[in-house]
């Protein structure tokens, strides 16, 4: 197992430049990924990049709520580990109600890997454990039981 420390996160602006992230992992590491694994700070209400041909799933880290709006829809993240899963490509936008938040994003290009959120329950290749904010990668693929963002 390799940790990923955070000195190695690599900040970068959003693609639509409403804020800054944190690329944690990109696999393979070019522009036509698979996959990527992102600690987004969000500061002001805003709309969110858009990645098509990619599933986008959203692990709230906090400290304060977040309102996801997706048309008519609002999906609130106020509790540890709240999740929200969602294809690359709608408008959606992000209310912060209470100040900045911090949300882990998982981008997996459709069809390209598995993946979820919780205890795995299969031998995973990347694992984020938001409670000690710690990246690591398994090679060759192993079991872990701590609930966490997985990759399989």
């Amino acid at each position: 197992m390799a940790i990923i420390p955070e000195s190695e996160w690599r900040v970068q602006p959003w693609k639509n430049g409403g804020g800054i992230t944190r690329e944690i992992l990109r696999w393979p590491d070019n522009d036509d990924y698979d996959v990527r694994v992102s600690l987004a700070d969000v500061t002001k209400n805003g709309p969110f990049s858009q990645f098509p041909g990619y599933k986008r799933f959203l692990v709230w880290i906090g400290p304060n709520p977040i309102d996801l709006i997706l048309g008519r829809a609002i999906h609130s993240l106020t509790t540890p580990n709240a999740t929200m899963e969602i294809n690359g490509m709608p408008d959606l936008r992000g209310v912060l109600p209470a100040g900045p938040t911090r949300l882990l994003n998982l981008f997996v290009k459709d069809g390209a890997y598995d993946y979820g959120h919780n205890v795995p329950v299969k031998p995973v290749r990347f694992a984020f454990v938001s409670s000690r904010l710690e990246a690591n990668v398994f090679d060759p693929p192993e079991r872990i039981t701590d609930r966490c963002l997985w990759i399989a």
